[in-house]
């Protein structure tokens, strides 16, 4: 099953397509992804629908970048896992009248890594990807709390591959059917604070002074 899930996210132009017609009898391996289906979202930040149809766009839109990232599979599969925790954590909010998944990040590592040690992913992917998981929502969060770099570095450090982790969070971005008016802005704030991360670690690397963390 693992071999034919890679083909599929690794070839195809959209991986959806394989996980949309896949027979309800192969459906058992994948069964927290579609317990996305029906899962509601906040409809101001996802007007796509459920958490299943912004999964399988976020699976989309990584196939159209999967080449850029550091370890290509590892992300693909992380696009494809990285909203498993919405299913418990989902829930309406009667006060503000719309429904949330607080926390769905954190709770959603343990989903991740028994799904992907049952299709027999390898120790180091599955760890890629609970990483994945657990830090995407923070990439929004600094943006939107407008995080100064000390922050952002943080978060780059604890990420396993921080490079990874940007690309992921563009492609949670851009998966929702049309941009919002924050897509672009969270891209040049991301990619920057990324750019800057990287030359202070080069400029550790090469002996050299840095104000990064300032």
């Amino acid at each position: 099953m693992l071999k034919r899930i890679e083909t599929a996210l690794m070839t195809m132009e959209r991986p959806s397509q394989f996980f949309v017609s896949l027979a309800m009898q192969e459906r058992a391996p994948l069964a927290a992804l579609y317990d996305l289906i029906g899962v509601e979202q906040n409809h101001k930040y996802h007007p796509e629908g459920d958490a299943f149809v912004h999964t399988m766009m976020v699976v989309d839109e990584a196939a159209a970048v999967r080449d850029q990232a550091e370890r290509p599979f590892a992300f693909m599969l992380a696009a494809l896992t990285h909203d498993l925790g919405k299913k418990p954590s989902t829930k309406f909010n009667e006060e503000k009248g719309t429904w949330q998944a607080i926390g769905h990040e954190r709770t959603g590592r343990g989903i991740v890594r028994r799904m992907l040690n049952t299709l027999g992913a390898d120790e180091e992917t599955v760890d890629y990807c609970v990483n994945m998981c657990a830090m995407h929502m923070r990439v929004h969060t600094c943006f939107y709390g407008k995080a100064g770099t000390k922050a952002t570095n943080r978060l780059f450090r604890e990420s396993v591959c921080p490079q990874d982790l940007v690309l992921l969070s563009l492609c949670d971005s851009r998966g929702k059917g049309t941009p919002t008016e924050d897509t672009i802005p969270e891209e040049t704030y991301i990619t920057d604070r990324l750019k800057k991360y990287m030359a202070s670690c080069a400029a550790r690397e090469d002996g050299g002074e840095t104000h990064a963390d300032i």
